[in-house]
């Protein structure tokens, strides 16, 4: 009885306090209301009391209409959430952009058009203040005006502001789409004198710059490649980029800084992609480049350009180093290819053969090292005076342009001029006769040759 009395008492007490808790619940929720505030008004995410309420319904609601992509319905709803409580979520921002672009394309009227324009450059600012990434939302603002600005030039000036930045920020984490809207950008405003060379060759080097590191981070995206080709391709086509101009820009800068990477790298890139590699600066920066960041590309260039200019020995140099760091065999072979080259130019024909015979075996299926060993046999003859036929080199010298157009079809044109021109030189019959070779027999060239052959005449 008492225990149930006890009991009876505490339930007593339970529902007391219970009453006293939803009093005070609605005291304080009745001052909120009282007090209700925006959150644009004082900072807060959602702001209070019934403006709390209102934010969290007006996103609700604009939400769901943008899901079903009824964007018309929704816009009563996000401008509230836009203009009350700005703070409250990014999805405000994201969605806002994906509707007023859609707004943009559908509006025919032009001023209507640019007024959705300057909302939408306000939601990016918007963005910004609230959520931060400027250098995220930069990007994508920029992409946004020149896309519908572009034939504005000072929209488009002001576009490449914010696409500048972007990639100032966001480095070798830009995307594709703001290194392409950039250049495009910079190039645009060159060509209306609204940006100089210089600050174009400058934009070109960053976007440079930042694909090739993004490239050497992720070796198989093959977008980053093809996209670094269309920059380049575009940027050396542009109108009123004199090439006298550049040149003299750049050894300006060179003397001041001659082993500054980036600016090193900007001159080889530019001069390459210019055709101008075979200006003595090129040189001076590539070699400067390479003593910094040795890599077989760079070292077979140096190499090329130095047997265009007839200096075998430096181009011998160079292209040991391009093979001693290249990994890949095909590429290897081209090296030993040129290798073969310059060792022949040095009169070592013998060695020469060596390095021809190594970019065969790298890459079987090529004629060109066929082709170069033919013509080290067709140049002995005055080497080869010693043999009993020394017109006999011209046999093996066909041997190899026959084995040529075998592995290589691409080669037959070459091929075929060649043995047309050699052939003239093959050993008379008498003279063979002498020497009791008859057509169709088996002869040994010797000399530095060593190959058998069979005659013909």
């Amino acid at each position: 009885m008492i225990s149930g009395l006890l009991n009876l008492n505490m339930i007593r007490i339970m529902k007391r306090k219970i009453y006293f808790l939803i009093a005070a619940c609605i005291v304080v929720f009745s001052t909120g209301i009282s007090k209700a505030q925006k959150g644009i008004e004082d900072g807060s995410k959602y702001g209070h009391g019934q403006d709390s309420i209102d934010c969290l319904r007006n996103l609700s609601l604009y939400r769901e209409y943008v899901r079903q992509n009824d964007y018309k319905t929704a816009m009563p709803f996000w401008r509230k959430a836009f203009s009350e409580c700005p703070g409250s979520s990014k999805n405000i921002y994201i969605d806002g952009v994906k509707m007023f672009r859609f707004f943009i394309e559908k509006e025919k009227n032009p001023q209507a058009q640019a007024a959705l324009i300057d909302t939408l450059m306000l939601i990016y600012e918007t963005r910004i203040k609230y959520f931060d990434q400027l250098d995220y939302v930069r990007g994508n603002q920029g992409i946004d005006l020149l896309r519908y600005k572009r034939d504005n030039i000072d929209e488009v000036q002001r576009a490449y502001g914010y696409l500048k930045e972007s990639v100032t920020l966001a480095d070798d984490q830009s995307p594709e789409a703001v290194v392409a809207t950039f250049m495009s950008a910079s190039m645009a405003l060159f060509q209306n004198q609204k940006l100089t060379a210089d600050a174009l060759l400058s934009d070109f080097l960053v976007s440079v710059d930042i694909l090739n590191t993004q490239i050497k981070n992720n070796p198989q995206d093959t977008t980053l490649g093809s996209l670094l080709d269309i920059i380049t391709k575009n940027f050396v086509q542009v109108p009123g980029l004199d090439d006298k101009g550049i040149v003299a820009s750049f050894e300006t800068k060179f003397k001041e800084k001659p082993n500054d990477p980036k600016l090193l790298n900007m001159i080889v890139t530019v001069l390459d992609a210019k055709k101008l590699s075979d200006e003595p600066l090129w040189m001076n920066a590539a070699k400067n480049l390479f003593s910094q960041y040795p890599t077989s590309e760079l070292a077979g260039k140096i190499a090329i350009n130095s047997l265009q200019k007839n200096d075998a020995k430096e181009a011998s140099t160079y292209y040991n180093q391009a093979i001693q760091l290249e990994t890949n065999n095909a590429k290897k072979a081209d090296y030993y290819y040129g290798l073969a080259a310059a060792t022949d130019k040095l009169g070592n024909k013998p060695l020469a053969r060596d390095y021809a015979q190594k970019a065969i075996e790298l890459r079987p299926n090529w004629g060109d090292p066929y082709i170069l060993i033919a013509q080290l046999y067709a140049s002995s003859r005055d080497v080869c005076q010693g043999i009993s036929l020394p017109n006999a080199i011209y046999w093996v010298a066909v041997d190899m342009l026959v084995k040529a157009k075998q592995v290589d079809p691409s080669v037959e044109a070459r091929a075929n001029n060649l043995i047309l021109n050699y052939s003239p030189h093959f050993p008379n019959k008498e003279e063979a006769f002498f020497l009791n070779v008859l057509e169709g027999n088996s002869y040994y060239v010797g000399c530095w040759i060593n190959e058998n052959t069979r005659a013909r005449f």
